[in-house]
């Protein structure tokens, strides 16, 4: 469907111009820690774990809807890693209690293994979901990892191709998305932050392998973002040289893309999803704060950041975010810099007349 038409049959949502969000994960204290540490250990039932995680997610909207953001989130206290939480609960997959590997800096996953063409024989995020949603009047988001993350930060089965690979993870995720829709949800947002991570180098095979790449990330994505044009389709990219694989996401049904940006000094890539559809422009949150830091930028930098991107954006496109998930963060940490952010995009309100 076009994207004016896609547009309209989502201006219910009834957002503001500068919609505020985050981009899904919110702290993972000790305590949210160590309640999977006792249910591992059997210390907790699990009915009373599950009874945990609802208050986290009740307490965590609250919090979201008294800091002023417009679209929510339910924190994903309950996830591990955003792979090896669905992996756990996919047929095809399996995970490992000690198989860790270093992802950034100190921190370190358990990455799955793919073993077969995975699938799902019960929702895997509607329950947490509706506990967010039962809790307030704003849209809160589902939140999926996307096929193609899932896959390049797993250990893969030797000697199948990109393509088929991707093209098998995106039917279990389009399948949830799918339980998300029926569920009643009308944003939902699909993380594909590794896109870029396995993209093939310049070797001599390059021209060959890059093909495969890109029609199995072509086929994925379209799969699973193809939905009800009421169903604002989100997904989220951070950290990487993004210039060639923008075009990758040309066939994908994404209405709005949360992209780091605040370690960035060229927006040139920023440019590039913004002119992506001949139907019309992609709604892109340029991230306005660095997660991996504990400090705030402060209101006047994160406006001078959206003045930025003004200069070739149209104000009903532009979201205002942070450039990844929080869950590193600290609850008072988060807290001024959000309280931050949600000021500049004010300051653009009462400025954009909107």
């Amino acid at each position: 469907m076009p994207r004016p038409e896609r547009k309209s049959a989502q201006a219910d949502l009834d957002l503001p111009r500068y919609p505020t969000t985050t981009t899904g994960s919110l702290p993972q204290t000790s305590d949210v820690r160590g309640l999977r540490v006792k249910l591992g250990r059997g210390e907790i039932e699990r009915d009373a774990y599950d009874a945990a995680i609802a208050g986290l997610i009740t307490d965590s909207v609250g919090w979201q809807e008294r800091m002023g953001l417009d679209v929510l989130v339910h924190g994903e206290f309950e996830r591990t890693d955003m792979v090896e939480y669905f992996a756990e609960q996919m047929d095809g997959f399996h995970t490992t209690r000690n198989g860790w590997v270093l992802s950034y800096g100190s921190r370190c996953v358990r990455a799955p293994i793919l073993a077969a063409p995975p699938s799902i024989s019960e929702p895997m995020t509607v329950d947490e979901w509706r506990i967010a949603q039962d809790a307030t009047d704003k849209p809160v988001k589902g939140m999926l990892t996307g096929p193609v993350t899932i896959v390049n930060w797993s250990f893969r089965p030797p000697g199948v191709p990109d393509d088929r690979l991707f093209w098998a993870v995106a039917q279990p995720i389009a399948d949830e998305v799918r339980h998300l829709v029926e569920a009643g949800a009308r944003v939902v947002q699909v993380d594909e932050p590794a896109v870029r991570e396995r993209w093939p180098l310049p070797t001599e095979d390059a021209p060959r392998l890059r093909e495969i790449y890109a029609r199995g990330v072509r086929a994925a994505l379209n799969h699973v973002f193809n939905q009800p044009a009421s169903v604002q389709m989100h997904t989220h990219m951070c950290y990487g040289d993004f210039g060639d694989i923008v075009p990758l996401w040309s066939d994908a049904g994404v209405d709005v893309a949360s992209i780091e940006f605040s370690r960035s000094k060229d927006d040139s890539y920023i440019r590039q999803f913004y002119a992506l559809f001949d139907d019309g422009h992609l709604q892109i949150g340029p991230g306005v704060f660095d997660v991996h830091s504990p400090h705030t930028p402060g209101p006047s930098v994160m406006t001078e950041r959206l003045h930025g991107f003004r200069t070739f954006m149209e104000r009903a496109d532009l979201w205002v975010n942070p450039d990844c998930g929080l869950k590193t963060r600290r609850w008072d940490e988060i807290e001024r810099q959000l309280g931050d952010m949600v000021a500049a995009a004010r300051a653009m309100r009462s400025e954009g007349g909107g």
